[in-house]
C-alpha cells in the first residue's frame, strides 16, 4: 500500500509495541497462578479479588503505553529511523495513535485468555486467540486496507482486539455463574 516505507514503519510501531504485549503476558502469567488457585479452592471472593487487581494493572500499563505513543511517538520512531527517512517517520507517526489504541484491548484480551485457562475454560481460550491472530484480523485487513489505505492497516489490530474482547467480556459475563457458583448474587459479584 506504501511501498518499503510502510512496511518499515510497520515494522518499526510492531517492534515498539511488543514491548507492550510482553508486559501483557508478563501480567497475565503472574495472574495466572493466583486465578488458577483460588479458582481450585472454590475461593470465589480471592478470585475476584485476582480478576480486579489483574485488570487494574492492565489498564493502568495500558494508559502508560498509550500516553507514551502519544507524547514520545516521534522520539521511538527517531530510534528505528537511523537515516531519517522523511517518508517513513510521517508513516510512523501518523499510524502509532491509531496501532497504539489497541493497548488496552490486547491487555484485556490477554488476561481474559489466562483467567479461561486458570478456570477449567481453555476451549473459549483458543477460541479467542484464534479468533484475533486469524479468523478477524486477516479479513479486516483486507477490507480495511482496500477502503482506508494505511489508515486501515493501523486500525486492523485495535478493531480485531477491541471485538475478541467484546466477545471474551460476554462469555465472561455469561460464565459467571458456572465459575463462582450460585452465591454470585449474595457475594455481590
Amino acid at each position: 500500500i506504501s511501498g518499503n516505507d510502510g512496511v518499515a514503519a510497520y515494522g518499526v510501531l510492531l517492534n515498539i509495541f511488543l514491548v507492550a504485549g510482553c508486559i501483557f503476558n508478563g501480567i497475565a502469567q503472574g495472574a495466572q497462578p493466583m486465578l488458577g488457585e483460588t479458582f481450585a479452592r472454590g475461593d470465589n471472593l480471592g478470585l475476584r479479588k485476582a480478576i480486579k487487581y489483574s485488570s487494574a494493572a492492565v489498564m493502568a500499563a495500558s494508559l502508560i503505553f498509550y500516553v507514551m505513543s502519544l507524547g514520545f511517538s516521534d522520539f521511538f520512531v527517531s530510534v528505528f529511523n537511523s537515516y531519517s527517512n522523511d517518508s517513513l517517520q510521517r508513516l510512523a507517526l501518523d499510524g502509532f495513535g491509531l496501532y497504539f489504541s489497541q493497548s488496552v484491548f490486547l491487555g484485556m484480551n490477554t488476561l481474559l485468555i489466562m483467567y479461561f485457562v486458570s478456570v477449567g475454560k481453555a476451549p473459549f481460550a483458543q477460541l479467542m486467540t484464534v479468533l484475533k491472530g486469524i479468523v478477524i484480523v486477516i479479513p479486516l485487513a483486507f477490507i480495511l486496507s482496500k477502503l482506508l489505505g494505511m489508515t486501515g492497516i493501523w486500525i486492523t489490530m485495535p478493531l480485531s482486539e477491541l471485538t475478541v474482547f467484546i466477545i471474551g467480556a460476554l462469555y465472561f459475563k455469561i460464565s459467571q455463574k458456572s465459575v463462582f457458583g450460585r452465591d454470585m448474587k449474595a457475594s455481590g459479584g
